[in-house]
């Protein structure tokens, strides 16, 4: 009992002390830290220059070339022997200077350049370099390497630069090098790896810009004039925005189906990098039908008629992209049998009798037709059923002709109604009596014309409001109205000919062609 008493006042006691202020001190430690910061920076400068000199000498007429660095005042190449003549400045009097390109460093903006090209004449190069060397802490990457022009002088509006530019008569290129301060010559600055936009920067890097122009013997270039600027940027390496690559195709395109068209997007570039994979989309369903990581060149052959948007991708190594989008019109049937056998796929062979036939032979259609026998033997072709539901204007076209040594066969090139064949619009050539029949739905007109025995273009042209025309070599025969042909969705080419005498004769077609509007 007395410890429970004990115990109470201990604890009131300190509580007691605590409540007067009475304190007592704790264990400590502390760390101090300072934080000393620094920035780097990017920074490319031009350190050396050099520019092209030529000079006539008056009394041999020799022409002297001299490609030398420029000296500290921008004009004059630099003194580098004052006891030889390395600079033209202390040649005699009897050279005259004629020509130069020379740049100079703008007063007041040590990262501008112009160039003077003065009095520039053909089979001349007029070189203006600048060395650049990469003097940044922080690592840095080629983002912008521009070209651009303007054109002065007379007539302003004729571009003599852009051809010049494409044959690279003018022309700026940028690889890296080395340190000038050794170097003599100019010209004996060593050309290491091709720089472009892209390229990595670091430390001490040196780069040479070339800038060329040489003027071919051309006599449109005489008294001409222009301003070109070369723009160079470089950023921060970590923060270089990829530039997606530009697509360029062949389109548009125009075709029968089923003839291979090419597909060609090797002019596609990355100005930044590499292309790494060429696609082609051919209908335009965003379904990409060709891929390719080496080429950019295909072939397809549309299984039918119609118009297409085919889309050209290409994907860089930044897998940034590009596209190119055109046309592809493809109309229905062509065959320009060149196969030297029945294309099965586009024609049907219809042969009865002994001695008629069918060839393909001169990469043309022959017909072979006699008929001693009994009527009935011909020799025609009939193509597959061709559909068009939707339709405004259609385009039959071949070239025929006719051997009729006799003159006993009938030639045919005719369109009928798939569904109704007692519908059919066209001609017929009868050799006797030299007759031309125009047929229309179930009948026909007759008129003289002589048979063509040497190739004739013939188009037969129908219209969605009835009407049919009849063209031989550009020029219309004849043209009337159809009850049935506007509501004809579907169609089948007959072609050949028949003979029911016993002499031997042959028709002849070539280019069968059919197009839908």
């Amino acid at each position: 009992m007395n410890k429970t008493k004990m115990g109470s006042i201990f604890l009131i006691s300190v509580l007691s002390l605590a409540g007067i202020g009475i304190s007592y001190a704790g264990w400590t430690d502390a760390i101090s830290i300072t934080g000393n910061v620094s920035t780097g920076d990017v920074d490319i400068n031009i350190v050396a220059l050099s520019g092209t000199w030529v000079w006539k000498i008056i009394d041999t007429h020799e022409l002297v070339y001299h490609h030398e660095w420029v000296g500290p005042d921008g004009k004059d190449p630099a003194a580098r022997d004052p006891d030889s003549k390395d600079s033209w400045y202390d040649y005699p009097d009897d050279y005259e200077l004629v020509a130069y390109a020379v740049p100079e460093i703008v007063p007041g903006n040590e990262d501008k350049i112009t160039v003077t090209y003065n009095n520039l004449f053909p089979g001349q190069d007029f070189i203006a370099d600048a060395i650049l060397h990469y003097e940044g802490s922080i690592p840095a990457r080629i983002e912008v390497n521009l070209w651009g022009y303007t054109i002065t002088g007379q007539d302003p509006n004729y571009d003599w630069v852009a051809p010049l530019i494409d044959s690279g008569d003018i022309m700026g290129r940028m690889y890296r090098t080395t340190d000038p301060a050794e170097m003599k010559d100019p010209d004996d600055m060593p050309i290491g790896e091709t720089v472009d936009i892209g390229t990595q920067l670091h430390y001490c890097d040196y780069i040479k810009l070339d800038l060329k122009v040489h003027l071919p013997q051309q006599d449109n270039l005489m008294n001409r004039g222009c301003t070109i600027t070369y723009n160079l940027e470089v950023k921060q390496w970590n923060e270089y925005v990829p530039i997606p690559p530009v697509a360029i195709g062949n389109g548009p395109f125009s075709e029968y189906q089923g003839i291979p068209i090419t597909f060609d997007g090797s002019a596609s570039y990355d100005t930044d990098g590499n292309i790494v994979l060429y696609e082609w989309d051919f209908d335009g369903d965003g379904i990409y039908d060709y891929s390719s990581a080496i080429t950019g060149v295909t072939t397809y052959a549309y299984p039918t008629g119609g118009n297409f948007n085919p889309v050209l991708r290409v994907t860089d190594d930044d897998t940034e992209t590009g596209t190119y989008a055109t046309t592809a019109t493809i109309d229905y049937f062509y065959d320009d049998f060149n196969d030297n056998s029945l294309d099965t796929s586009k024609w049907t062979a219809d042969v009865v009798g002994s001695g008629n036939s069918y060839q393909e032979t001169n990469q043309e259609a022959k017909f072979t037709v006699w008929g001693p026998a009994a009527p009935g033997y011909h020799s025609f072709l009939w193509s597959k059923t061709l559909n068009f539901p939707s339709w405004n204007k259609i385009t039959i076209s071949t070239k025929l002709k006719i051997y009729a040594p006799s003159n006993t066969p009938e030639l045919q090139f005719l369109v009928y109604n798939a569904a109704d064949t007692t519908k059919a619009w066209g001609i017929s050539h009868a050799s006797w009596g030299s007759k031309i029949r125009y047929h229309y739905d179930s009948t026909y007109v007759e008129t003289s014309r002589a048979i063509p025995t040497s190739y004739v273009t013939f188009n037969i042209v129908l219209f969605n409001d009835g009407t049919v025309q009849y063209w031989e070599n550009g020029v219309k025969l004849y043209e009337t109205t159809s009850s049935y042909v506007a509501g004809t969705n579907s169609f089948k080419l007959k072609i050949g000919g028949w003979d029911y005498s016993s002499f031997t004769s042959y028709v002849y077609f070539d280019d069968v062609s059919v197009t839908v509007n």
